[in-house]
């Protein structure tokens, strides 16, 4: 397997004329399924672009503990955030009211420019504007998550000394592609030899031969089937 490029890699890569060409290999038209390809192949690439990070860190473990830290610290907040002080609470006209939380309400309301606060907090805009806010704690928290369990793929990757160690990335994209092909095409993975060419052959060998270069891997039909060969769980384990 040859390396991975070190050149950014850019969504586009997949373009249009690219996209026809994949499709064509593979035997997929349709307006629909031509959308699902373009979509996936197009985000696969990103997918990509992300998992080169994994290849250039010298200190896994330490990231995974920054990462446990980052869950721990959004869990912290979010539970601040739903959760009314002690000693702050009041009762106005024998309804009681939550200072803090409804300040926070007012004041994210506020920010925003058409909207009146005071009227934002008796409709409950304001209540969904700031939970649309700690979202994007969630969100953090999720990604805090994910990017933690990558890790931990890796460092369960690299036993045995960098000589074993699998191209953590190419396995990802390999997988995913394949995948794909398997949900536009409605066929399973296989490949087949050609002894006219004398070299690997089959529809998802050409796809792979024609997917991969633009995400870095320029492999042979040869080196493809070799990968197709290997059981999915000696793959990604």
């Amino acid at each position: 397997m040859q390396p991975m490029s070190e050149t950014t890699i850019e969504a586009h890569v997949f373009t249009d004329e690219m996209i026809c060409r994949i499709a064509e290999t593979i035997d997929v038209s349709g307006p629909k399924k031509m959308d699902w390809l373009s979509y996936h192949l197009r985000d696969i690439a990103a997918d990509a672009e992300g998992y080169k990070l994994y290849k250039v860190i010298r200190n896994p473990s330490k990231l995974k503990k920054a990462f446990a830290q980052t869950v721990k610290d959004c869990d912290r907040l979010l539970r601040t955030l739903s959760t009314e002080p002690e000693g702050v609470a009041v009762a106005v006209s024998n309804m009681p009211l939550e200072p803090y939380k409804r300040l926070l309400h007012w004041e994210v309301a506020a920010r925003i420019p058409g909207i009146n606060p005071i009227r934002a907090l008796d409709d409950g805009t304001a209540e969904k504007l700031f939970a649309d806010h700690t979202g994007s704690i969630n969100a953090i928290r999720k990604a805090a998550i994910r990017a933690s369990d990558s890790l931990s793929e890796l460092i369960a990757a690299g036993r045995g000394g960098t000589r074993h160690k699998r191209d953590w990335a190419f396995d990802e994209v390999f997988e995913q592609l394949i995948q794909l092909y398997e949900e536009v095409t409605g066929r399973e993975r296989g490949s087949s030899y050609s002894f006219k060419e004398k070299q690997a052959d089959g529809p998802l060998v050409r796809y792979l031969e024609l997917c991969l270069p633009p995400l870095g891997w320029p492999l042979s039909r040869d080196a493809i089937r070799g990968h197709l060969r290997k059981p999915v769980e000696i793959r990604r384990s």
